[in-house]
């Protein structure tokens, strides 16, 4: 699995969670998608939305979407070969993502 891959399946688990207490003709109405995309996207259809896509229904459901880019070790730590990518949700601290 790939980063965009990781990505893409991570920041879907954030969206469900957060559209997860609501009907799917009020997530519908939120996001702003046909009810065959609400379903394809709880139902883990995931190949059919982007990244931004994603990234944007987290926006619309009141949540901002941070990017950071950072180095991955200290320069003498580690050789730091490839970096990580990962999506954290701090708006629920029992949620691990």
């Amino acid at each position: 699995m790939n980063n965009r891959e990781q990505i893409r399946i991570d920041l879907a688990a954030v969206v469900n969670r957060l559209g997860n207490r609501m009907s799917s003709s009020l997530l519908v109405v939120r996001l702003g998608v046909d009810p065959p995309k609400v379903a394809a996207l709880r139902n883990g259809r995931l190949g059919i939305f982007s990244i931004v896509r994603l990234m944007h229904f987290a926006t619309r459901l009141g949540h901002d979407v941070d990017i950071t880019v950072r180095p991955h070790a200290f320069p003498g730590f580690r050789p730091s070969r490839r970096g990580v990518v990962r999506v954290v949700d701090r708006s629920d601290p029992q949620a691990v993502v």
